[in-house]
């Protein structure tokens, strides 16, 4: 009985981490897409990637 209810919580904490990594590498994604596609110059909202990017010390070329 508790190793079926162990059993359960893995697959559910599997299932958690799977969907939670997922949403994560999909939002990291459509914003790199968006930066990109923007060129660095405007983004929907806040200052250029470029300008971040140059403030924290990298060279401009990581943004893209």
């Amino acid at each position: 009985m508790i190793n079926a209810w162990l059993s359960n919580a893995m697959n559910m904490k599997s299932i958690g981490y799977w969907v939670a990594t997922t949403l994560i590498a999909l939002e990291t994604f459509v914003g790199g897409i968006t930066d990109l596609a923007h060129g660095g110059t405007e983004l929907v909202s806040g200052p250029p990637v470029v300008g971040i990017v140059t403030h924290l010390g990298y060279p401009v070329y990581i943004a893209s």
